[in-house]
């Protein structure tokens, strides 16, 4: 019953552990910046305003593995359209 939660962090952890070596703190603010107060927004747009995606998709997994940011990882696997949710962390 786990299958997808595994997938995701799989998937998430790999794209941190490829940017281990970048300074993420500009990108990890454009996430918690457009979900705060209430806000949301999908991973398609943050990877669409990002100058690079790669950057861009670990910041996203920074952001969901400190918990400043939620999405459904149980039953759905992360994709452009997963609906990231601000955590009021």
């Amino acid at each position: 019953g786990k299958a997808i939660l595994f997938d995701n962090w799989l998937n998430l952890c790999a794209g941190i552990n490829r940017c281990r070596s970048l300074l993420l703190h500009r990108e990890l603010a454009q996430v918690v910046n457009s979900t705060r107060d209430g806000g949301k927004t999908t991973v398609g747009e943050l990877l669409a305003a990002g100058a690079d995606h790669a950057s861009m998709f670990a910041a996203i997994a920074l952001a969901l593995h400190r918990g400043f940011v939620t999405t459904d990882l149980v039953r759905r696997l992360v994709g452009t359209d997963s609906v990231l949710h601000g955590s009021g962390k």
